[in-house]
């Protein structure tokens, strides 16, 4: 719920402004000050979305509140709202400039100084969503380029990777011809050989997740994509950490990129064994469900 603050030294006018907001119905909660100083201290700890403050007070007046009320990013884009009595042009051009968001005059009229707090509720209210957004584009945008900071260094590794592999392929190639007709030596190569045709694949997948995610889908099997996963995670998660992998005995195809789909399960998987502080086992398991449970927004499909 949001809060008023109002400031003004009289409390008989303080009793009236709370009064008028309780029998107004209007949802929000408010707190009074007859002091500049204090209202300030409270105001400064948060949670506060609309002030209404008068002009002359002692100690400290609205104008040197709002001064201070402006000069602090905490509080600055709060709208604060001037009641008074006095006729002073100077003063209220004064505190315009400054940003206060409007003037009523004393007496009031309840009507009209309602009307002027439920459109200051409504602006606070409109600029703490666009802050909200803002935070989020901001993370998801630092999330972005994390991810593409990762995907070039993980093409570069992987074309530096290739090359090593493209040499101990033709070493191994070489080796084959020279051993001619020693059988106990063909084994062995053949052994290199599934390596290497191994390693390059794992070389791929990481060349792939420095790939711009192509939003074309085609049907692949999902216990591939895991499987591919998981390979590469057994040299990324600490020893400590066990994948235990229910692979399903039939295939699952999903119209799904199979590049996310791997990016997702190397993120899940990478975050369980954080979670688990690099100690314990990850469970996987996955069921094919035609989505008639789920409830799905328009244009998206269930894994």
């Amino acid at each position: 719920m949001q809060m008023i603050v109002f400031v003004d030294d009289e409390p008989s006018v303080l009793d009236g402004l709370r009064r008028m907001v309780r029998n107004s119905g209007l949802e929000c909660r408010t707190e009074a000050f007859s002091s500049a100083n204090e209202a300030l201290q409270r105001i400064t700890q948060g949670g506060v979305d609309v002030i209404v403050t008068d002009l002359r007070m002692p100690e400290m007046g609205g104008i040197e509140l709002v001064s201070r009320l402006k000069s602090d990013p905490a509080t600055e884009n709060t709208p604060v709202l001037v009641l008074t009595g006095l006729d002073d042009s100077q003063a209220k051009e004064t505190a315009l400039s400054m940003g206060v968001m409007d003037f009523v005059s004393k007496p009031a009229n309840p009507q009209e100084l309602l009307s002027r707090l439920r459109n200051a509720l409504r602006i606070k209210s409109y600029q703490d969503r666009i802050l909200m957004q803002n935070i989020a584009y901001e993370r998801q945008l630092a999330q972005a380029q994390r991810t593409e900071m990762a995907g070039l260094l993980a093409s570069g590794v992987a074309h530096d990777l290739n090359n090593i592999l493209q040499s101990i392929s033709g070493h191994v190639e070489l080796a084959s011809y020279k051993v001619g007709g020693n059988d106990a030596a063909k084994p062995h190569l053949q052994k290199s050989v599934d390596a290497i045709v191994h390693a390059k694949k794992l070389v791929q997948r990481i060349r792939d997740l420095g790939k711009t995610v192509d939003a074309k889908t085609k049907g692949a099997d999902f216990r591939v994509m895991v499987g591919d996963a998981l390979e590469l995670l057994a040299a990324l998660l600490p020893n400590t950490v066990k994948n235990l992998w229910n692979r399903p005995d039939v295939p699952i195809f999903v119209p799904v990129d199979a590049t996310r789909v791997f990016q997702v399960i190397m993120n899940l998987c990478i975050n369980a064994s954080d979670a688990m502080h690099g100690q314990g086992t990850i469970t996987i398991s996955i069921t094919e469900d035609t989505g008639d449970r789920l409830s799905l927004p328009p244009g998206h499909s269930p894994l």
